[in-house]
């Protein structure tokens, strides 16, 4: 099949290419014209997606969320908005214009801030599709190589300052108490839901990768679940050796034969024996004012008064539809 082009084919490219930060700025007026993703074609795409969706919220009663990452038109978070679908909030995928940390690298947008995310979205420090907080931390992703580490300890310095407000040097692996302070920001977003990876929870685990047998005299493991003084733990009650950080990657989409191996080191019984690991995660969700067992929505009250109304106000308009 041919297929010819009313343009150069360079300049088709280039216009499908822009995704890159400011190249779009880089076209000329023509080229702009050009382009799917363009101003002029904003309205066409609202009204295409407002079509597309109304019959999927239709045929179900289920709380409906949109994955919204990526390049995607300028219309799209205020077409979900007014349906009353939630967004995701990754914050290494910061949603364009809104809760970004400035970071040093150029003052341009690089993280999100979990404390702006609007209340109808999903907020997640991860997803299957890039590398859980350990690897990221890291740079220990599939085929990591001395390059990636220099970009790791220049993304790490960033993130400490910009994302979470420290000095110093940051350190050079994701603790356990670097982990839950980044689940934590989540935990405590204004963000309907709050969802984790299974690896980011188990990153705030002191137990869950020393990789040796042992356990507390009661069964527990991670001493005091109440946050008590107790003596030292032994060095681990999960049966089999961790993973490397760079293992626990479910899904990479560069890499073609690299999809969903993941299997957990650990099983339910030896994580229900983590008290450390479950006491801190149970109290963090307490103190985020998020159900515990519930699927992790925020309960209403505590200052989310006008998040409840919006979401009230965007089921109604669907309602009179």
């Amino acid at each position: 099949m041919k297929i010819g082009f009313s343009s150069p084919p360079a300049l088709f490219l280039r216009v499908l290419s822009r995704s890159k930060k400011n190249s779009l700025l880089s076209l000329s007026g023509e080229e702009k014209k050009l382009s799917p993703l363009g101003d002029r074609h904003e309205s066409q795409w609202a009204r295409h997606g407002s079509k597309t969706l109304l019959p999927l919220l239709d045929a179900s009663n289920m709380l409906v969320c949109g994955e919204d990452l990526g390049l995607v038109p300028a219309c799209a978070a205020g077409v979900l908005r007014d349906l009353g679908v939630l967004g995701l909030r990754v914050q290494r995928m910061p949603a364009r214009g809104e809760g970004c940390v400035a970071a040093e690298k150029g003052g341009a947008a690089e993280f999100g801030d979990p404390a702006l995310y609007p209340y109808l979205s999903v907020a997640s420090p991860s997803t299957h599709d890039m590398p859980p907080l350990r690897a990221w931390w890291e740079g220990a992703g599939a085929g990591a190589g001395a390059a990636d580490a220099r970009r790791a300890q220049g993304l790490r310095e960033r993130f400490w300052r910009a994302a979470l407000g420290r000095s110093g040097a940051p350190p050079a692996e994701c603790t356990p108490d670097l982990a839950a302070s980044i689940v934590g920001s989540h935990a405590h977003s204004p963000a309907m839901l709050a969802v984790f990876a299974l690896q980011d929870v188990l990153a705030m685990s002191s137990e869950a990768y020393r990789g040796a047998s042992g356990g507390d005299a009661d069964g527990s493991c991670g001493g005091d679940p109440d946050g008590g003084s107790s003596p030292p733990p032994p060095p681990s009650c999960y049966s089999r050796p961790p993973p490397p950080p760079g293992a626990e990657s479910i899904n990479d989409p560069s890499v073609r034969r690299h999809y969903w191996r993941w299997r957990c080191h650990a099983s339910v019984e030896e994580m229900e024996r983590d008290s450390s690991m479950t006491g801190g995660l149970r109290r963090m969700l307490e103190s985020a004012g998020r159900d515990v067992g519930r699927g992790g929505g925020r309960r209403g009250g505590g200052g989310k008064e006008e998040g409840v109304a919006e979401a009230t106000a965007a089921v109604a308009r669907v309602a009179i539809r």
